[in-house]
């Protein structure tokens, strides 16, 4: 466990005497893109968007950066009225103090500072955030739900290719041809 102040042998987050799981999710093309180098996620089909409102419903929270926030600014009433109706909290981290967001959102300035949101943190986001979460040894696993469609070339999920460093517990085709996979991440000592 590892405790704010102290790091311990996994992952989950002790303040309080509240255990947190901090789960990173992220949709990727088959060749492992989260969207094309212009940000378009075209790629993810509406039923790919109901399963991640599911996993955000199964969370205290959803963390989200600047640029997916702005992203799904894009999307569409239809998208952002569902996302912004769940009852799960809902959170942008940015360093701009002077950045503005929605009503119904809350403005966090570190990945660190998101354990105050709930016991159970989803986070879906691009590379910066997640590296970041990382780095700051936050994540407890991660989700990836991998499309059967290649786009080629674009935005990877992590800052460098991070899954290497983590164990696969879990590789599930669904019956759309997506996969699954999920990843415990591995404390380092």
């Amino acid at each position: 466990m590892v405790q704010i102040e102290s790091q311990t042998a996994n992952t989950s987050y002790k303040q309080d005497e509240i255990n947190y799981m901090v789960t990173l999710y992220n949709v990727v093309s088959s060749d492992g893109y989260i969207a094309t180098k212009d940000g378009n996620e075209d790629f993810i089909s509406d039923k790919t968007w109901d399963d991640f409102i599911r996993w955000c419903r199964n969370n205290d929270a959803v963390v989200i950066g600047r640029k997916t926030y702005e992203t799904l600014q894009e999307y569409g009433e239809k998208y952002t009225d569902e996302f912004e109706s769940l009852k799960t909290k809902r959170a942008v981290v940015t360093g701009n103090k002077e950045y503005k967001i929605k009503k119904g959102y809350v403005a966090m300035s570190s990945p660190q500072a998101c354990l105050a949101l709930g016991e159970n943190i989803l986070i879906s986001s691009g590379p910066i955030l997640n590296t970041s979460f990382l780095s700051e040894k936050l994540v407890d696993k991660i989700i990836i739900n991998a499309l059967p469609v290649k786009i080629g070339n674009g935005v990877r999920p992590f800052k460098k290719n991070e899954l290497d460093r983590f164990t696969l517990i879990s590789d599930k085709e669904k019956s759309d041809g997506s996969r699954l996979l999920i990843y415990q991440v591995k404390s380092v000592a």
